[in-house]
This record gives C-alpha cells, structure tokens and sequence, in this order.
C-alpha cells in the first residue's frame, strides 16, 4: 500500500520585515525592546527606522505612546468607540502592560502617538493587534505594522459578519499577518499608512488578498475537530438547535475553484445533513457558491492557510460561520482526496457519487459521497461516515455515520491508493448500516485526486 493522499504545504515566514510605512519620524526613542515586568498582557510597540520607503529595514521602539485595551467579545467593533476597559503608556522601551483580561475573550490593543516627521509636519501614529487570551497566565502580544493591518483584517471580517468576536480568530490574524510579512519579503506587500485609523485599512487588506490569491496552489482546508473536544467553536448562532458546519474545502488552481463539503451537525455533535459546493475563485480569494439542490450556500476567503466564511440553509434558518485550515500531511498528517464513489454488487446497479475522504491532523476522518442526482431527499443519496485512518497505509476505519438504519451504528472501511509521481488515487470502500435505501450503503471503488 502507498502512502496516503498528498497535500501542498503552507510556507510562513517566521521573521519579520515590516513593510514601511512611515517613518523618518522624531521622538521614537530607541534603545533594547524588552518586557520589563509582567502582566495579564503584555508586548512592545514598534514602528519602522528610517525614511519613508519600504526598503528601508529595522524597527525601533516606540515609547510614550498611548495604549489603549479594548474588550470585543460581546460587542465586536462598536467596542471600539466605547471606553476602553484599561489605558496605559508605553515605557522607554516601547513596552505595554495590562492587567485587566479574562480567559476566553478577545481584545484590541490600539496604540496611537503624535510625532513629528523629518520634514517638521507632525503625525498621529495609529497601530494595533487583535489577541485573544485563552487561558490563565501572562500574553505576550507585540504591536507593529503588520499586526495592526492583520487586526483591522479581523475588525472587517467581523464588521462584514463572516467571523464572529466570540470566537478564537488568532489563526485568521496570524495567517493573514504571515501573507503581510512574506510579501514584504517578496517586494510585493502595499505601503501601509500608520496614520489611518484601525479600520481604515481597506485598500491594504485588498492587496493583500490579491497579491496572496495570485498563489494559490492545490491545497486540502480541514476544519477544527469538535469531535476532538467534544464541543464546537465554530461560532454558529442557532439559539433553537445550536446546528453547526463543518466545511472542509480543496482549491484547484488549474480551474481556480473552491470543492466544498458542508457537514452540519446538532448541539450533540450529530450529523443531520450535509451537502457540496462548487464555486469560482476570484482575483481577491473570495468564493461563493450554492449546492446543486440548493439547500446551503457557502462563501469564504482564502488567506493563505486559512479559510473561513458562512453557511446558510435554504430551509430552517439556519446559518452560521466556519473555518478551516490548511495542513501539510508531513507536519500534522492533514490530508484530503475527492473524486467519485461507484457501488458495485449483484443485487443492485451500480451507483455513482461524488465526495472524498478529509483527514484532521488528530488522524479522526471524514468520507462524503453524495448522487446529485437524488435531490428530493439527502437520506438516499448522501453519506456521511466518521472514523481514523492511518495515513501511511492509507487505511480508514468508519466508527459512526449518517443517516443510520435505526438502532444500527455504521461501519466499514475506505482504503486508498496513491499512483507513484501523480495526484492520481484509487481505492474501495466498503459502508454498513446506513438507512435502508441509502445507495452508499454497500461495497465498490473510489477513483479521484489528492490535495
């Protein structure tokens, strides 16, 4: 047996090369940028050296600037016209400390500082940073360019309702301040104005994505594990059945599209349905589509290694939002395949469906395979089958499933297949214990591609 489905790896660039935005300034400071003491929350504020280009390298403290903290959990970006919960002032060296943070709730730091330019004109400098605190102990958060264009990234996907402020978004922060600070690196990042308001950076996100959607390669999105935890994160907001998606994704450059698989399970972590989407990248990474029996929509964002974005039911009102990331499989065993399902056996024809197989970095898997053709109702002609698979024999063992025959738990395997140098898979499966009439509920093969 090969080794299990390929997918591309995700480059982030550690070091930090903060595009310049403006600089030349008087009244920065200098000296070594060390944390002095500690704190609930704590990091150091620093702005770019030198004139006003972007080739220009170095940072240096910024001391005696204004640092406001700001609580977004329950408010999202109205908190920021508020009071802020905690001010304090930079030290010499640049550093920030705050004491007032509660586990589990996300906050803004805004720093800001009047200075005056080499050419005497004085300069409000704005910067931020978006942290979340997830436990008890002290948080280190720095503060500079990048940070502040990542954490206004997150104020506009919150404004825009694809994220929610409740929700942990540092990957969503993190991955879009690495698309920030490799295209620096690259000579490709925008110019970003430090004297513009927190979310004023609009046309800096715009180029951000584009510039970051010019890369997009072939790669597998798998979402958090709630089976993992035993609760999700996905920050869906349906008070009456708390039902959640689950979107996991692949992107294909050659055809620059988004195959999509939604999985929607209770506030019990059921599966109660699921469904596919195929839609068109845009030059931005922005993605919209519905399913073929239009029953959910999705739409998202590429940013990297990470997507995110809504769902929304055509039926029940439900909706709610998801995110997913990309993993390479030789770091965290994340990988995903799709293609199509053929039943075989005598006593029935055969049957042909779309859908793959995703694998979370915990090794827990997903297979879907769906007959579009079966649109009157997903209990015959859609299947969803939990389980582990063990990458390297490209072995999966399906534990549960949906939509189960009563009182039955599902079972069965999926073994897949690589071809040596290619993309090209092929495999078996084999379902017991799906809903009496459910298509997929039998033995046959599985032909596709790796991601």
């Amino acid at each position: 047996m090969k080794e299990f489905f390929k997918t591309g790896s995700i480059s982030r660039l550690l070091l930090k090369a903060s595009p310049l935005l403006i600089a030349g300034i008087a009244g920065c400071g200098g000296g070594a940028a060390s944390l002095t003491k500690s704190a609930a929350l704590s990091g150091t504020i620093t702005v770019p050296s030198g004139t006003p280009t972007r080739g220009v390298a170095g940072s240096i403290p910024l001391p005696g600037a204004t640092v406001n903290l700001y609580d977004i959990t329950s408010t999202g970006t109205a908190a920021l016209n508020g009071s802020p919960i905690e001010t304090t002032t930079s030290d010499a060296s640049g550093n920030y400390n705050f004491s007032t943070t509660t586990p589990g709730h996300s906050y803004i730091v805004e720093a800001s500082k009047t200075v005056t330019s080499t050419s005497g004109t004085p300069t409000t400098l704005q910067l931020g940073s978006y942290v979340h605190v997830a436990a008890t102990g002290p948080v280190t958060e720095p503060v500079d360019p990048d940070t502040t264009v990542a954490s206004s990234y997150v104020l506009q996907q919150i404004s825009n309702n694809i994220a929610t402020p409740s929700e942990d978004l540092t990957s969503l922060e993190q991955n879009f301040e690495a698309n920030v600070t490799a295209q620096a690196a690259a000579g490709t990042a925008p110019a970003i104005d430090l004297s513009k308001g927190l979310e004023q950076h609009q046309a800096e996100i715009s180029s951000v994505e584009s510039e970051a959607a010019k890369s997009i390669s072939r790669l597998a999105f798998v979402s958090k594990d709630p089976w993992a935890t035993g609760s999700s994160d996905s920050g869906d907001s349906n008070s009456s059945t708390q039902a959640q998606g689950l979107v996991q994704l692949v992107t294909d450059p050659t055809t620059s599209t988004v195959q999509a698989v939604i999985i929607i399970t209770d506030s019990n972590l059921n599966v109660t349905d699921a469904d596919e989407v195929t839609a068109p990248i845009a030059s931005d990474g922005s993605f919209a589509g519905s399913s073929t029996d239009g029953l959910y929509k999705i739409t998202g964002n590429l940013d990297g290694g990470e997507a995110h974005g809504t769902w929304t039911a055509s039926t029940g009102n439900l909706s709610g939002h998801w995110e997913a990331t990309a993993h390479n499989d030789a770091g965290t065993k994340s990988v995903a395949v799709m293609g199509t399902f053929t039943t075989s056996g005598s006593t029935a024809p055969a049957n042909t469906g779309t859908g793959g197989v995703f694998v979370m970095p915990d090794g827990r898997a997903i297979a879907f395979a769906q007959d579009n053709s079966k649109t009157a109702t997903h209990n015959s002609g859609t299947a969803v089958t939990l389980g582990t698979a063990v990458v390297s024999t490209g072995t999966m063992t399906v534990t549960n499933g949906w939509p189960a025959a009563t009182g039955v738990i599902p079972s069965g395997t999926v073994v897949i297949t690589t071809t040596p140098g290619t993309t090209t898979v092929s495999g078996t499966f084999t379902f017991m214990g799906l809903a009496q009439g459910n298509e997929f509920n039998s033995s046959g093969t599985f032909t596709g591609s790796s991601y």
